[in-house]
């Protein structure tokens, strides 16, 4: 599996993943300008939770993923939420797509690979909808006031 990471919006190949992109960052700058810098992760993730559900975006919070080890499994990993295809008047997802939320002073490789983890187990997962996720977005409520919010796009592709 091969991975590609995409920062600006123009760059992401399937439209409807790339309006789901706009309109998150969207969401996070309203979450990032009322809240400000230095809460926990887990304050974004519920005020995320918030205006998602206000913009009639479908997902669920904290999926287990199984991980498997030459078909044995080993365990469960659990992105921050997984975005459910939905269809609403303003915007459409066709497919799956995993968010994942930091609280760092910037997104780093460990960020990434975790986020390539989730990707990597989702062929195995039990939810039939989920093994069609093929794209991830990393979004980084910084720690410092001084920084702004930073997004990045996952995209796997089979080779």
């Amino acid at each position: 599996m091969e991975f590609r990471e995409v920062v600006k919006e123009e760059e992401i190949k399937r439209e409807d993943v790339r309006d789901l992109f706009r309109e998150l960052r969207r969401l996070a700058e309203e979450v990032y300008s009322n809240l400000g810098a230095g809460f926990p992760e887990e304050i974004y993730q519920k005020a995320l939770q918030i205006e998602m559900r206000n913009a009639g975006i479908r997902f669920q919070r904290e999926v287990h993923i199984e991980i498997f080890y030459k078909g044995v499994p080993l365990g469960f990993d659990r992105p921050d939420f997984v975005i459910r295809p939905f269809s609403n008047p303003k915007l459409n997802l066709s497919v799956p797509v995993i968010v994942e939320l930091k609280t760092v002073k910037s997104l780093n490789d460990k960020h990434r690979t975790q986020v390539k983890t989730y990707l990597r187990s989702i062929p195995h997962a039990s939810d039939g909808e989920l093994r069609d996720c093929k794209h991830a977005i990393l979004i980084n409520f910084p720690d410092s006031s001084k920084s702004d919010i930073e997004m990045l796009l996952i995209e796997a592709s089979e080779v």
